[in-house]
């Protein structure tokens, strides 16, 4: 099979086309206390990784990598590679997937083989989403990978595109900190500044520090969260929009359409139905 490499637009693009063929292969979400490593090897399918703690190292193609806590790995298929745990950093924890995009007969490849971020902890939350659909799929699952996909894609974009940060950015502790502030109150709609004195900072600082950290301001962050949260909500519960908007504090339906549409590329009905 040929291959095509793609622009993070057309890589978006692709994701979303009922023409594009998408395969997950694998996927999971690991904890290890003891260490292990791979032969040298090539897969067919994309690696993509996220490390919530510990470490690998090793190297693709002849490169020599190293990726740590809070950082994505995503690696094209058709190359060389070996990995290995950092011992010093055991134990590990990481999301993996394994998948193949395809469209008229050629495969489709990102414009890089290997995409290495670190401070990337804002994609766990697509990560885990994705990990649980394909665990326990449900009505319209095809479509909601999808959506789910094309959202993680889309954050690993612009994390990847922000400009090399000079300076201070969050520590390890604070960046679970926020994380789990956000996820603990996401239905009560949780300010800037309510997640900036949790962490004992003043919000102008703060918001300084989210955006050097995550590659975003902090209210685009809790409103992708939002947003991916009320899309959980619809497709587990038979609760009208109208409800689930309700529940994350919306009281104008047509807010919460817009900005799920902002998201998700389409309107909170037509997720539901798989559209």
């Amino acid at each position: 099979m040929t291959s095509r490499r793609l622009t993070p637009k057309e890589w978006l693009q692709a994701l979303r086309s009922e023409d594009a063929c998408l395969e997950i292969q694998r996927w999971g979400y690991n904890q290890y206390r003891s260490a292990w490593d791979t032969e040298r090897r090539t897969l067919d399918e994309d690696l993509m990784w996220l490390i919530v703690h510990g470490g690998f190292e090793g190297t693709v193609a002849k490169e020599r990598v190293r990726f740590e806590s809070g950082s994505v790995f995503w690696l094209s298929g058709g190359v060389e590679h070996d990995l290995r745990m950092v011992r010093s950093l055991l134990p590990c924890a990481v999301y993996h997937l394994r998948f193949i995009l395809s469209q008229s007969g050629q495969r489709l490849r990102y414009k890089q083989d290997l995409v290495i971020i670190k401070d990337a902890l804002v994609a766990r939350p697509y990560f885990d989403e994705i990990v649980r659909e394909m665990s326990f799929p449900g009505e319209f699952h095809r479509d909601r990978v999808r959506a789910i996909l094309a959202l993680m894609h889309s954050t690993v974009f612009t994390l990847q595109s922000r400009p090399v940060q000079r300076g201070r950015t969050f520590s390890g502790a604070q960046r679970q900190k926020v994380i789990r502030l956000i996820e603990e109150n996401i239905e009560k709609r949780i300010s800037p500044s309510q997640l900036a004195a949790g962490i004992g900072l003043t919000r102008d600082y703060f918001t300084l520090l989210f955006h050097r950290t995550f590659g975003m301001a902090p209210r685009e962050w809790i409103l992708r969260e939002r947003v991916r949260r009320a899309a959980q909500r619809l497709t587990r519960t038979s609760e009208s929009v109208t409800d689930v908007a309700a529940h994350f504090g919306y009281q104008d339906i047509f807010l919460f359409s817009r900005q799920f549409k902002k998201v998700f590329g389409c309107s909170p009905r037509a997720y539901r139905r798989g559209e």
